[in-house]
């Protein structure tokens, strides 16, 4: 096999294995998914393809010692940080987008494996990869959790906090908790978005027994 057809390969093989993890991304409607992925693996793949055979005549005529064929691929791992930093948002006092960002860190890497021969080393890293992204929703089933989002609307402050005192005591997990002052015709009316996380698979009804008797709130829920 000539050098151009294995250089192919390895260029194919790197956007192949990005697009798997991107297709497990877009199954979770992340916000990288496949195309992402796809791009991400092959764009680095390509670097380190160019990085280490591209320069072939030039180290003829520099010396070895002035010519590093890691200089490019090394490039990625720190220039894959500014789309990492793009996915990661702060909102509802909670951190998301840490595992897509991790995820297009690691597809990177298979890229560059890819690029340098490894493909050893790409293909288990990708199985590595699929395995944790989808224990973690398979224990999530194993222990029956559920996930509640509730927004309630009150006049009064005090009943909200004293629906999530409730929830927490209760047993269930506060994930997020975001709090907004509206200026309604009426007057003031405070706004609460809440996550809850619970074991139990009837808590939405536990949820209205929490909420009997607190007149004038107003809520809406959703799995």
């Amino acid at each position: 096999m000539s050098l151009s057809y294995d250089l192919i390969i390895r260029i194919l093989v790197g956007g192949a294995l990005g697009g798997i993890i991107g297709f497990e991304r877009e199954k979770r409607a992340k916000e990288a998914g496949f195309r992402t992925h796809f791009l991400v693996a092959l764009g680095s793949t390509l670097i380190s393809v160019i990085s280490a055979f591209g320069y072939d005549k030039v180290a003829e005529i520099i010396p070895i010692a002035r010519y590093d064929p890691s200089r490019l691929a090394a490039q990625i791992v720190s220039g894959i940080g500014f789309i990492g930093a793009g996915l990661i948002i702060f909102q509802k006092n909670v951190i998301h987008g840490l595992t897509t960002a991790a995820g297009l860190w690691v597809t990177a890497a298979i890229g560059i494996a890819c690029g340098v021969g490894h493909y050893d080393l790409a293909i288990v890293t990708t199985i590595m990869v699929l395995i944790a992204l989808e224990l973690v929703m398979i224990i999530d089933r194993k222990l029956n959790k559920r996930q509640l989002s509730i927004t309630m609307k009150s006049s009064e402050k005090e009943k909200i906090s004293k629906f999530v005192d409730s929830v927490k005591a209760d047993g269930a997990v506060l994930k997020a908790y975001d709090l907004e002052v509206l200026d309604e015709g009426n007057g003031r009316i405070y706004k609460a978005d809440i996550e809850l996380s619970t074991k139990r698979i009837d808590y939405e009804e536990r949820v209205w027994d929490l909420l009997e008797g607190m007149e004038g709130t107003i809520v809406s829920h959703k799995k």
